[in-house]
């Protein structure tokens, strides 16, 4: 019974984890594409304003 019990807690465990690492991994996603985006309205305001 125990040893289920283990089992079920290390399985449990392991999911959490993944689960962290998930997140971890679309929120650094969506803040590199966000980053992205911001630095090219950047840019294309700072072109558009040398070409005036």
């Amino acid at each position: 019974m125990s040893e289920k019990l283990a089992t079920n807690i290390a399985m449990e465990v392991n999911a959490a984890i993944s689960r962290i690492m998930s997140v971890i991994g679309l929120s650094f996603t969506r803040y590199v594409f966000n980053l992205f985006h911001v630095c090219s309205i950047v840019n294309r305001n700072l072109f558009l304003l040398s070409c005036v």
